[in-house]
């Protein structure tokens, strides 16, 4: 039931945002979804540090960045698909699920999602900055516009 909030928040980030990124430009709104995305993950790291965060004032931060970051990955996996030949974005995706699955899933010695105590250490709101900078960072592309291929 716990997942239910956060599902919401990704089912309604591309929905209602959606049309935006063909009005203002997909390229300006990946740009700021994703940089939006990480400026809420620092906020709600800082705030999981501090301890100030309830079962219900997390969930609803977790609702807002799955808002936000699942409408950009939405556009951003569009663009890759018309852009670069079909078997590229699928190995990407495979490749990064897999990294994260070992990552996350696997490597139990940090403690993981699974078992470890949480309750504001210094690692979590590390690791939730070093995840900030991922999201927020990577989007960085340059300044020519995304000219999609031409499909026949």
């Amino acid at each position: 039931m716990c997942i239910l909030p956060l599902a919401v928040g990704n089912f309604l980030g591309p929905l209602l945002l959606g049309g935006l990124f063909d009005t203002v430009g997909r390229k300006t709104m990946i740009a700021g979804t994703y940089g939006l995305a990480g400026v809420l993950l620092i906020a709600v790291s800082v705030l999981f540090g501090m301890g100030v965060l309830t079962a219900w004032t997390q969930t609803f931060c977790w609702m807002a960045i799955f808002f936000v970051a699942s409408a950009a990955a939405s556009s951003a996996y569009l663009t890759a698909n018309e852009i670069f030949p079909l078997e590229t974005p699928a190995m990407a995706i495979a490749l990064f699920h897999a990294l994260g699955t070992l990552i996350g899933g696997v490597d139990d010695r940090r403690g993981g999602l699974r078992g470890g105590a949480g309750g504001g250490g210094g690692g979590e709101v590390a690791g939730g900055c070093f995840g900030a900078a991922v999201v927020g960072g990577g989007n960085s592309g340059g300044d020519e516009a995304v000219k999609p291929k031409q499909r026949r």
